[in-house]
């Protein structure tokens, strides 16, 4: 995105030259991928040209001015339906804008359409969806990941320039991971969340999915109103600062203590922990909270807050949704107000927890997910793996640290593996700016997914 922006700004393509080549890659690509729900082609047409007349005019250019995005379809667009990627809502058609849509398009972001999710941001694969299920574009036959697997396909695959996703546990950094792409979670409270269907008030934070790091912290850039507490004024204009300062902790024993964790996985992760002490003061091993502890609590947050939004729909109308969603939310219905109290308070302790181990590092290193993407299959949510592919990932929402995931290599037979660095509230920069190193250091090598695919 940062390339094309440069090439906008300097006149030597036009906006609309952009949009027609990515529509033409949708039109070829998109019967293959099912990235999207909805395609806007005449709305981004008449928005590059738009922003063509605005270049023309003279005025500074932002630095998003004339990038197709694409944006899950959880953002209300006026005009645009808003599926949430329910049947119920597959006509909704909101009046207003999202407030960081609305943001976006006023410094000359391009809206190329709305991608996929998984039914109401739950990140499943679904028995009966209403609309065709992504594929990774590094294995047609595998899970690219949830709910925000429609922006991170749509990404991989070069169907946009970048896109925005939400993240409750993972949702934004998992997609990411499976695809072989940059998914970017900021410090809770960075960017606004008006105008889109929360998930979970506690955790949902809105994030860009991009092919790099710069491209992830120009997102943030333009969609955060204002710089927050301790914050540079642009993040993408500090990335290239040194990082060698900087203190790095390894939870070795909290990853190695995964029992869902593959070898491919873990083999990454080694590489990569040394491959970041190329580019960091110091790597120390940390504790972090165990997983048994921290997964119930998140779990009675994230389904009673689903369900404060759609119980009356489940108790009235259960055929409403999907049944593995409804499999996936039904223990909810069962928590009582005192189970919700007790699992929020059990979350301030995590925090506090948190806190202590910052104070003696910078940035944690953890991988994304335990394993890469696996297969569609019908019994895809009873396996164990499967169920634990937030493991790492759901720790940052509970705590609204920044999270970031990119790629650090790949398995056996060809699919991305994720690295995940992780820094202390509002101290996004130390997250940006050494993922950014790393990759600088050590980029993916194939960057792209097969070409006998992408043709």
């Amino acid at each position: 995105m940062a390339d094309l922006a440069a090439l906008v700004a300097e006149r030597e393509v036009s906006a609309e030259d952009v949009v027609e080549m990515y529509l033409d890659r949708i039109t070829r690509l998109e019967p293959l991928l099912h990235a999207y729900i909805t395609v806007t082609a005449e709305r981004a047409r008449s928005d590059a040209r738009q922003a063509d007349l605005n270049a023309a005019s003279g005025p500074a250019l932002s630095a998003v001015h004339g990038m197709p995005i694409a944006v899950k379809d959880v953002f209300e667009t006026a005009g645009i339906r808003t599926t949430s990627g329910a049947r119920m809502f597959a006509d909704r058609v909101p009046d207003r804008d999202a407030d960081v849509i609305r943001r976006l398009e006023g410094l000359g972001a391009v809206l190329l359409g709305k991608t996929f999710l998984g039914e109401l941001t739950m990140a499943t694969p679904l028995v009966d969806p209403p609309f065709p299920l992504p594929r990774n574009p590094w294995d047609l036959d595998r899970f690219p990941g949830g709910s925000s697997g429609g922006s991170a396909v749509a990404v991989a695959a070069g169907l946009c320039a970048a896109a925005l996703g939400t993240d409750a546990g993972g949702s934004i950094r998992i997609p990411a991971s499976y695809c072989g792409v940059v998914g970017y979670m900021p410090t809770r409270g960075l960017v606004e969340s008006g105008g889109l269907m929360p998930p979970s008030w506690s955790f949902g934070q809105i994030g860009p999915i991009t092919r790099t790091v710069r491209d992830a912290a120009r997102l943030v850039d333009a969609m955060a109103p204002s710089p927050a507490s301790g914050l540079p004024r642009r993040l993408e204009t500090s990335l290239d600062l040194s990082t060698a300062h900087l203190r790095v902790g390894v939870p070795r024993s909290f990853v190695d203590a995964e029992r869902s964790l593959e070898q491919a996985v873990r083999s990454a992760f080694a590489r990569a922990v040394d491959q970041v002490a190329e580019v960091a003061a110091t790597v120390v091993e940390v504790d972090l909270p165990e997983p048994q502890t921290t997964l119930p609590l998140h779990k009675v947050i994230t389904l009673s807050e689903f369900l404060a939004l759609h119980a009356p729909r489940l108790r009235s109308d259960p055929g409403l949704f999907d049944p593995l969603v409804w499999k996936r939310v039904q223990p909810g219905l069962l928590y009582s107000a005192v189970d919700y109290i007790q699992a929020q308070r059990g979350r301030e302790a995590v925090c506090g927890a948190l806190d202590r181990v910052m104070q003696t590092v910078d940035v944690l290193i953890t991988p994304t997910t335990p394993v890469t993407a696996p297969h569609y299959a019908s019994d895809l949510l009873s396996n164990p793996a499967f169920l634990r592919i937030g493991v790492f990932t759901h720790l940052f929402n509970l705590t609204g640290q920044p999270s970031i995931s990119v790629p650090c290599g790949f398995d056996d037979s060809g699919m991305p593996v994720g690295l995940m660095f992780s820094g202390r509230r509002w101290d996004d920069l130390d997250v940006l700016s050494l993922s950014h190193a790393f990759m600088e250091r050590h980029p993916l090598s194939p960057l792209h997914p097969p070409l006998a695919l992408l043709h």
